[in-house]
């Protein structure tokens, strides 16, 4: 399973972080842990993001890259849904998915996508298709989904609580704290962490600054792993 977490900025440029972790987990009968690897989580095309929540793993991939195979990368295909208010692909995904033997319900997939065409904005595709706004219940606009999802919410609603964040001042630099919070949070359940991606969309750009930091980990750890066989073999001479 995994936590997926949406925020749309209100303070600043109109922009939505899409933030979540990067873990792919393994569970056999017993309800017990296998093994974990770590896979990409958040999509995206020139005019949208999507980050999922589900099983099937190889089933979701086979979405994403048949979306961006269309000939306009899946702008059409996400405009046609909106209008909708539908996301047909993702019915069909869980449908396909829930005939198979041992499958269950809690393995569907919902979604969390950002598009900045017509507009910047964040909705939820839920395991049916249907697109739907944050809630408005929400003291500022947000969209969880996942197993780690109360979790995050309850980091949120912390957050809030000691005032270290204001609903009312969520900018960009807040969005990107409060939403890597809640990855953290829920990081303590053994199905969610290994890393994080992180998708900021604003009206003319998208910035992929998890795959950013990725390498930037990738490298601080193999420079770091030089600087300890060099010390070592210093000291063998």
């Amino acid at each position: 399973m995994t936590l997926v977490i949406g925020i749309r900025t209100n303070r600043g440029p109109d922009c939505v972080i899409l933030a979540s972790d990067r873990q792919f987990s393994e569970i056999d009968e017993e309800k017990k842990l296998e093994y974990k690897r770590p896979i990409r989580k958040v999509y995206y095309g020139e005019t949208w993001a999507m980050g999922d929540a589900g099983g099937g793993y190889s089933d979701v991939r086979k979405f994403y890259h048949a979306l961006r195979q269309t000939r306009d990368g899946g702008t059409g295909v996400i405009a046609r849904a909106l209008k909708q208010g539908i996301f047909e692909e993702v019915l069909s995904l869980n449908r396909n998915l829930t005939r198979r033997d041992g499958v269950t319900f809690a393995d569907t997939h919902s979604f969390v996508l950002a598009t900045r065409k017509p507009r910047v904005a964040l909705r939820l595709v839920d395991e049916f298709g249907n697109i739907k706004s944050a809630s408005k219940e929400n003291d500022f606009e947000y969209i969880c989904v996942g197993n780690g999802d109360e979790a995050a919410e309850g980091c949120i609603e912390q957050q809030l609580a000691t005032e270290s964040i204001d609903r009312d001042n969520i900018s960009a630099d807040v969005a990107i704290g409060v939403a890597l919070n809640a990855v953290f949070a829920a990081s303590r359940l053994a199905s969610v962490g290994l890393g994080y991606d992180l998708v900021i969309m604003e009206k003319n750009s998208l910035i992929d600054w998890g795959a950013k930091n990725n390498k930037a980990l990738k490298r601080a750890q193999s420079s770091q792993i030089r600087e300890m066989t060099e010390h070592y073999k210093r000291l063998n001479r």
